[in-house]
């Protein structure tokens, strides 16, 4: 070995041993199932700059890669292809490979893993619990008394109807995007205020509405009209409560019933909420005031 191998092997030795110390962790081997991770690897180099210095070590049977000191592969020969469909150009060696198109797309693609996460934290509200409860108890009331009409959704100020609720939620869902779609920051501030259960009303399209959630219902049962009302505030606080103009009706509940209270023509919940129980002793009551009535009638 003359004196300029020596001094060539000595540089060698030096360059790999400060390039191991410090890029260790980096050091892969490429396989197009890990397409994936390698990517999103460059993209992370991207973030840091664009422009990076590339060295390709030719091997038998691979090429090792070396973007600067940060990141180090080996990729097979048979796979070099694959390799390079990760980039706008080929790698090629001592020469500046620019990420950005790469950075672009990742861009992108977090932005669409953005809006599938809002997606399904928005479906997932609605499965909460006050969310449930409401659920259940608006569906009894339409068991037990027959529904004459719904107040539309604008009328009753909410994002979402119990009515109408898949498509209220996808029509909530594409006009969020329309204002945030193509924002990170404020897709991830929104996905974060609603898993949170943060009050959602600062929040530019929910801003027009007084509450999440609701319904109110007309029904009629044995010729009483009652109007029932349930609603999930932008706090995902549960309310409900029933109007009726029947004077005997309204005054029976509050001799037999201690779960609600009667205020004027209206009755709420004590607990926030009506039992189950309850709307079965609503029942009950106008029946029994049908029949008394009827029987006066025979009379």
């Amino acid at each position: 070995m003359n004196y300029f191998e020596i001094v060539d092997h000595i540089q060698r030795e030096e360059k790999n041993a400060g390039v191991n110390e410090t890029t260790s962790m980096d050091a892969v081997a490429f396989l197009p199932a890990h397409l994936g991770t390698v990517k999103a690897r460059a993209a992370d180099l991207a973030k840091k700059k664009l422009d990076w210095h590339i060295e390709i070590l030719e091997q038998e049977d691979s090429r090792e890669v070396w973007f600067e000191n940060d990141y180090r592969i080996s990729v097979p020969n048979e796979h070099w292809d694959v390799f390079c469909s990760i980039f706008d150009s080929v790698p090629t060696n001592n020469v500046h490979l620019n990420l950005k198109g790469l950075l672009n797309e990742t861009a992108e693609e977090e932005l669409k893993d953005l809006r599938r996460e809002l997606k399904v934290v928005l479906a997932k509200v609605f499965d909460s619990t006050e969310f449930k409860k409401m659920d259940r108890i608006v569906n009894s009331w339409k068991w037990r008394f027959p529904t004459i009409s719904f107040t539309s959704r604008e009328k009753l100020s909410v994002a979402i109807t119990h009515e109408d609720r898949k498509n209220d939620i996808q029509e909530l869902y594409g006009r969020l995007l329309e204002v945030y779609g193509e924002d990170r920051g404020n897709l991830e501030m929104l996905i974060s205020a609603v898993q949170s259960g943060e009050p959602l009303s600062a929040y530019e399209i929910l801003q027009g509405y007084d509450n999440m959630y609701g319904t109110r219902i007309h029904s009629r049962y044995e010729g009483v009209n009652l109007h029932f009302e349930s609603l999930v505030d932008m706090a995902g606080q549960l309310t409900q409560s029933f109007f009726t103009d029947n004077k005997d009706l309204l005054a029976a509940i509050e001799e037999e019933s201690r779960e609600v209270k009667v205020v004027k023509s209206v009755i709420y919940p004590i607990g926030g909420s009506f039992t189950f129980r309850f709307l079965k002793l609503l029942s009950d009551v106008i029946e029994d005031l049908d029949a008394e009535k009827d029987e006066d009638e025979d009379e």
